[in-house]
């Protein structure tokens, strides 16, 4: 395998680890759109909070 080809599959990766990272994290600290459950069956039994 090239070298560089390695080298940048790498930094794509912790690029898009970092990013979900981050994600979660204001997911946990707050209320986001892309927090909310997709599926319709969730979205009937939980409670969505008001946009701060």
């Amino acid at each position: 395998m090239n070298t560089p080809l390695l080298v940048v599959l790498i930094v794509i990766v912790l690029i898009v680890g970092s990013t979900l990272t981050i994600m979660n994290k204001a997911c946990k600290s707050g209320y986001h759109p892309w927090c909310t459950p997709m599926s319709t069956v969730l979205r009937h039994h939980v409670k969505t909070q008001p946009p701060v």
